[in-house]
């Protein structure tokens, strides 16, 4: 079940057809995914798919978003949806709708927001994953309009042990600042600029990338032979 409009069917193709989070076809042994921000669940039922984990964790606070990931979570046993917002912090916060759809409401207020807002509960992200027994995340998915950042910096000591990490930045100053937080442990390994200030990105563990492909170098000393060969004719 989803939303009946347009931008839901989009958004349906995108995930579906693997577009918006390109499976990594290495990737093996998946356990758990975590999907924080997962609407109505359908990155949820796509990671269920490509990389069969035994437990999927589907965080989505929205009331209406979250009834029917709740419904849609009936249908596939190993998603587990939690009505909770994840950031640094745990407190109750409004979040605006969106005036378009149900894909960009946030507790940030942006050009497309509407009057209407929500009171939504936020819960430190590191706290909520104690609290409901995840030691270990292999699958990572963060779309919260805007709440990325806090997101990350909340369960950074998780970080360099995620397989993989897709995540949708909403400005260029998120974007520096995640590239340069997952860098160290992480590739850069598929992703899209949807425009100068947004885009999906999906980082993989340098542990769990193939190796590189080497080019082949000349040798030397046999170039140097040939050029004095050459010069003496």
């Amino acid at each position: 079940m989803m939303y009946d409009h347009r931008s839901s069917e989009g958004l349906a193709k995108g995930i579906l057809g693997g577009t918006t989070y390109p499976h990594i076809p290495y990737i093996r042994d998946v356990q758990t995914v975590v999907d924080i921000g997962a609407n109505v669940g359908l990155a949820s039922a796509y990671f269920s798919l490509v990389y069969s984990p035994t437990r999927i964790i589907a965080v989505e606070p929205t009331p209406a978003s979250f009834a029917l990931l709740a419904e849609n979570a009936k249908h596939w046993p190993m998603i587990e949806p939690h009505r909770v917002g994840l950031f640094d912090s745990t407190r109750s916060a409004p979040m605006f709708v969106s005036a378009k759809d149900s894909l960009i409401s946030s507790i940030y207020r942006w050009h497309e927001s509407a009057e209407e807002t929500v009171t939504i509960e936020l819960e430190d992200a590191e706290t909520f994953l104690r609290r409901i027994g995840i030691t270990r995340i292999d699958i990572l998915k963060i779309d919260t309009e805007g709440c990325e950042r806090q997101i990350l910096a909340s369960i950074k000591t998780r970080l360099p042990t995620i397989q993989v990490i897709y995540i949708e930045y909403h400005s260029n100053e998120d974007r520096i600042w995640i590239d340069a937080l997952l860098s160290p442990t992480h590739i850069l390994s598929r992703g899209q600029v949807i425009h100068e200030h947004q885009g999906e990105f999906c980082y993989v563990a340098r542990t769990a990338c193939p190796p590189p492909v080497q080019a082949a170098q000349p040798n030397c000393a046999s170039v140097r032979s040939n050029t004095n060969v050459s010069g003496s004719t």
